[in-house]
């Protein structure tokens, strides 16, 4: 972010209006977070032939990867849900649908569902 948007009050807005450079991280505390609450967490899990785990670890290896905004479709570029329905949908088959600027309350219907 640029110097004079890195404070609390400004960033958002920032993301909302800008992209900025996308990267892949290793977000390993979140994992952690997701196996110790997995009761309070709305999520899904795929079944994946062994033959396709390279490319999940190739594709979610840390790196630079595209833009990032919060406006994903009006910037043609990813937020976090954009990139993992790219993903996932590579890996496992068409499961998800995307959904308009990458919502996650519109993705919540999709993950509600058996």
């Amino acid at each position: 972010l640029p110097e004079d948007k890195q404070d609390a009050s400004s960033w958002r807005d920032y993301l909302f209006e800008n992209k900025v450079p996308g990267y892949v991280f290793d977000d390993i505390i979140l994992q952690d977070d997701f196996h110790n609450r997995r009761d309070s967490l709305l999520a899904q899990n795929w079944t994946i032939r062994d033959d396709l785990e390279s490319s999940v670890l190739q594709e979610t290896a840390p790196r630079q990867f595209s833009s990032y905004s919060f406006n994903p479709d009006t910037h043609q570029c990813h937020n976090c849900v954009t990139w993992t329905v790219e993903v996932v949908n590579q890996v496992v088959g068409e499961v998800l649908p995307r959904v308009r600027e990458g919502r996650v309350k519109l993705m919540q219907a999709h993950l509600e569902r058996p």
